[in-house]
């Protein structure tokens, strides 16, 4: 028997186990198995078993795999985890060890390469301290006509 493992978030330590040859997961009620978690879409992908073959196919959310690479399609091997939104999980045959929670660094975009860019016109910005220089000018001079 097989069990689809929830690994953090809300529902940790969560066991589906997985009877049948499509599951449904999501954020709404109906599904085979409901995740709260942040990130999570209301059907966010499906989990398909074919003869020993595992498939995570997205539907409305990104499904991400051990590295943090978002897929259209992952196929799954045994206790490699996923993560859907801010939720990692793993399928697993039901006597096997839980695995740990990947250390995960998420990508920063890269940042463009080649020169700056000079078509675009540079525009003046008044600076605020010549604002404020004239306006001290004038409270001074109201300062010393009044005191006198």
């Amino acid at each position: 028997m097989f069990e689809l493992r929830v690994l953090n978030g809300q529902h940790q330590g969560a066991a589906l186990p997985l009877i049948g040859e499509q599951w449904s997961i999501g954020s709404a009620g109906q599904h085979d198995l409901a995740l709260d978690d942040a990130g999570v879409e209301s059907l966010h992908c499906r989990l398909q078993r074919v003869d020993d073959n595992w498939t995570l196919n997205a539907e409305q959310g990104a499904v991400c795999d051990e590295q943090g690479n978002a897929l259209p399609s992952i196929d799954l091997t045994l206790n490699n985890a996923f993560m859907l939104g801010s939720v990692w999980l793993c399928v697993s045959s039901a006597g096997d060890e839980w695995p740990s929670v990947p250390a995960v660094i998420p990508k920063q975009p890269e940042a463009e390469s080649g020169p700056a860019r000079n078509d675009v016109p540079l525009e003046k910005v008044k600076s605020r301290s010549q604002f404020l220089n004239r306006t001290t000018g004038i409270i001074a001079g109201l300062l010393v006509g009044v005191i006198g």
